[in-house]
């Protein structure tokens, strides 16, 4: 796969275990009487993380809060994507064998922007939800980020919404993903 995935199928796994940003890497393994099933998930772990959301049922549904240190030569986040999915349901194997083989980043919602200014706007994303986050802090020590799904969620309901804290201009660029499953 490292030296020609076009012969397999195309689907991004030499650029994914050749990119630059993976410093990590963590194996999956899944067995039954008949078969073995070996993953290697190539991640960014760039933060050692916190992560707290807040219940629908609370006075701020949906409130995040990421606190964390960072690793030393973490490049500095400038914004969060945030995708969503539908939930997870089980599959046939037949379903499973049909495709598709990879999980994407989902459809891209929108996502979060620090704020700017005394008054606590921020930018605008060209498209889709643009929040603003209530807290961004970030240097060679400390991340804290605080924010509201409230928005994404009223959007599209229930899912598993994934935030993607980025340093450029796409998901290519997380230096972490999270997933919050939302009933």
């Amino acid at each position: 796969m490292v030296y020609n995935d076009v012969i397999c199928c195309s689907n991004g796994h030499r650029y994914n275990i050749l990119d630059p940003l993976h410093n990590f890497v963590s194996v999956g393994v899944a067995y039954n009487s008949t078969y073995v099933f070996f993953d290697e998930e190539f991640q960014n772990e760039y933060l050692n993380l916190s992560l707290k959301v807040t219940s629908a049922s609370s006075a701020s549904p949906y409130q995040v809060t990421m606190l964390g240190n960072p690793i030393s030569g973490t490049p500095v986040p400038t914004a969060i994507y945030v995708a969503f999915d539908t939930m997870p349901a089980p599959e046939t194997r037949t379903q499973l064998d049909s495709g598709p083989r990879e999980y994407g980043p989902g459809a891209l919602l929108g996502g979060v922007l620090p704020p700017t200014g005394l008054f606590g706007g921020c930018g605008q994303f060209a498209t889709g939800i643009t929040q603003c986050a209530s807290r961004w802090a970030f240097n060679p020590t400390t991340l804290y980020i605080a924010f509201s799904l409230s928005q994404f969620v009223k959007e599209d309901g229930p899912g598993v919404y994934t935030i993607y804290l980025v340093t450029g201009p796409s998901t290519d660029t997380a230096i972490t993903t999270i997933s919050v499953f939302v009933p």
